[in-house]
């Protein structure tokens, strides 16, 4: 059963596919890839700390992320909390 901080993640942009039970969010840098990369070595070492690590597609200047917790095989709050650090990572380097 996915938490019940959801409908939050899901109105500030985040996909919920009730289907494989992921999150997912495309975020693209207007800055290029300086930024990008930046968002990802954060992210990783978020990830690293957390000991939960997102599924990540990148292309220049867009990433896409999956969220989904194995272990539980649903969406728990480890990617709740994942997906708001995303968000406040990419908010800190885009404004």
């Amino acid at each position: 059963m996915p938490p019940p901080q959801l409908s939050q993640i899901i109105s500030a942009g985040w996909f919920y596919n009730a289907g494989s039970q992921t999150l997912s969010k495309t975020f693209t840098f207007a800055n290029g890839f300086l930024p990008t990369w930046a968002f990802l070595q954060q992210l990783a070492l978020y990830s690293h700390r957390a000991q939960h690590h997102p599924h990540i597609a990148t292309k220049y200047n867009v990433v896409t992320l999956e969220l989904h917790t194995d272990d539980e095989h649903s969406i728990s709050d480890k990617d709740i909390k994942m997906a708001k650090k995303a968000d406040s990572l990419f908010f800190q380097l885009t404004k």
